[in-house]
């Protein structure tokens, strides 16, 4: 499982890595739900930034547009942060 540093942040030792690994280990099913959510609500987010109908009905419409991306990449940084499960 590779896992990604920012896991270990502040960790000062081999047994509290340990022990974060192990427990990232079993909430793999969790981790795994929580990342579909995260790349649904990217999608979802997407779609509403391309759709006219939003281009039409808000004012401030490139102010919300950036908006979404900060959004989206927030979302994106925590996706990236939810340790790849099929590499070991």
């Amino acid at each position: 499982m590779k896992v990604s540093s920012y896991w270990f942040k502040n960790s000062r030792d081999t047994e509290s890595k340990e022990a974060v690994s192990n427990d990232l280990l079993a909430s793999r099913p969790t981790m795994m739900r929580l990342k579909e959510l995260l790349l649904e609500e990217i999608d979802d987010t997407m779609s509403g930034v391309v759709a006219q109908k939003n281009y039409k009905e808000i004012p401030n419409w490139d102010r919300w547009v950036a908006d979404q991306f900060g959004y989206v990449r927030a979302l994106k940084t925590l996706v990236e942060r939810i340790p790849d499960y099929t590499s070991k």
